[in-house]
């Protein structure tokens, strides 16, 4: 069987191969990777995110930890209560919240029962089901519905805090007794006034206000597990037998 040409026998088929547009002009400088950028560019670029590494920076050293800390006092109770904890949000705040759902589900706590988390956002399949049948902004208030009893919690995370869904989610809990917290950005939007606790990211841009919620989530998780004992430290990281 006769070889077959090596790609750079054929270049114009081989720069398209690598997405890089051709043309009968292009040079080799032209067709370069698109990572081996200019010197100026790469420092402009940098620049950039260090930005972005400042302003989150800054917004955080200027939040209170309380609500943190008040949201793991009910966590807490919901965990010693065999409570369940609620979990929801959209788009990038639907990966936050399964991201705490599931880092609080890995908790192993010694002498106590495990925290039941439960992401609403979770379950692609239902979630198009409800959207489908009953409309977006029942996907959360009808998982809900029935299921709730008072010693659960319900937590909802929306940058904006103005997302039907998840205003419609904190009502009927809020109707059945059961605590509500929320994780917002911007002013708070309407799901401030509908949450018992609330930790706010006062900035008017998704990006940071997502990076900070994740913070917090972070730092809730890191808690939770110092007081439950968590065999894998507060870190998350086994801890050995010495």
């Amino acid at each position: 069987m006769p070889t077959p040409p090596h790609s750079s026998s054929f270049p114009e088929l081989s720069r398209r191969g690598m997405g890089v547009p051709v043309s009968p002009g292009d040079s080799l400088q032209d067709l370069a990777p698109a990572g081996q950028l200019a010197e100026e560019e790469l420092a402009e670029t940098e620049h950039q995110a260090t930005a972005h590494f400042h302003e989150v920076a800054n917004l955080l050293l200027g939040l209170s930890a309380k609500p943190v800390a008040e949201m793991a006092a009910v966590l807490r109770r919901t965990r010693q209560q065999r409570g369940v904890f609620y979990l929801l949000g959209n788009g990038g705040s639907a990966a936050t919240a399964l991201h705490l759902a599931n880092d609080l589900s890995a908790m192993q706590p010694l002498g106590e029962p495990p925290l039941r988390a439960v992401c609403l956002n979770g379950n692609p399949s239902l979630f198009s089901a409800l959207a489908n049948d009953y409309g977006y902004e029942e996907v959360f208030s009808r998982q809900l519905k029935g299921r709730l009893q008072q010693q659960d919690a319900v937590l909802a995370i929306s940058a904006s805090g103005q997302s039907a869904n998840c205003l419609r989610a904190l009502a009927y809990a809020r109707s059945q007794g059961v605590t509500t917290l929320g994780l917002l950005g911007f002013d708070g939007g309407q799901a401030r006034s509908l949450c018992d606790i609330h930790f706010l990211v006062p900035h008017p841009g998704y990006l940071p206000v997502e990076d900070i919620h994740m913070v917090a989530c972070h730092a809730l998780s890191r808690v939770l597990r110092a007081a439950a004992g968590d065999s894998r430290g507060p870190n998350g990281v086994p801890e050995l037998d010495a």
